[in-house]
């Protein structure tokens, strides 16, 4: 989950005060932001940078439990071409999506975004410091399908969650078929979150397997970044 953040919840009228007031400031770039972004995350979530998912790619992923929470980031030096294209891809598997941006973007997306939809804006405050401001937290995303979200598991991934009674000739849509007929709603979200955190684990042990000696002896002794339980 994301640490709280130094402000409470806000009315918007005030933060669209606080958007003007830092109008003058020095533009934001996206590495910026993201850095500032993943420092908010606590130890118990699984963050996933740049997931890639049929529709589009989403900056930050955070797995927290069985919920998906989606980030994308809005700099000072982006546009909001893509963002319906973004809300209608993202929407089928985020159970909350916040967009993040820079003080050009945040109070257009506030006006023209889903009231479902979070928005936080980034500044920098005269320290230098760059402040992630709630303009509006997100709300359930009322959009979530069973069938997006079973399309985002692999071929191989559908199998073991059929526990082998899935056909091994089957194609993948005809496995996430049966995944959708043998699952509830909520059993198949279960299933998404609990593939993601392994598939990125996964992918941790084997570059650090692949690296070997590249990794500092301290590191290799830390958790994994995927949470405070680490690799199992």
């Amino acid at each position: 989950m994301l640490k709280e953040l130094s402000y409470s919840i806000m009315p918007s009228e005030l933060g669209c005060q606080a958007a003007a007031s830092c109008a003058a400031g020095r533009d934001l770039s996206e590495r910026e932001i993201r850095t500032t972004l993943l420092q908010k995350f606590t130890g118990g979530a699984v963050v996933l940078e740049e997931f890639t998912a049929a529709g589009g790619r989403l900056d930050v992923l955070e797995i927290y439990g069985e919920k998906l929470a989606g980030f994308e980031i809005k700099s000072d030096f982006d546009s909001l071409q893509r963002v319906d294209a973004q809300v209608a891809s993202f929407s089928q598997y985020c159970d909350t999506l916040t967009f993040v941006a820079g003080r050009r973007l945040a109070l257009p997306l506030l006006r023209t975004l889903p009231i479902w939809c979070g928005v936080l804006l980034a500044y920098r405050a005269i320290s230098g410091k760059t402040i992630l401001l709630p303009l509006r937290y997100p709300r359930i995303n009322p959009f979530v399908t069973a069938t997006a979200s079973a399309s985002l598991l692999r071929r191989d991934e559908l199998l073991i969650k059929l526990s082998g009674k899935g056909r091994i000739r089957a194609r993948r849509r005809e496995l996430q078929d049966e995944l959708l007929a043998a699952l509830s709603f909520a059993e198949v979200r279960g299933c998404l979150a609990s593939t993601l955190v392994l598939r990125e684990r996964t992918r941790f042990d084997e570059l650090q397997r692949s690296s070997g000696d590249l990794f500092p002896l301290e590191a290799k002794s830390k958790e994994s970044p995927c949470g405070a339980s680490g690799a199992p």
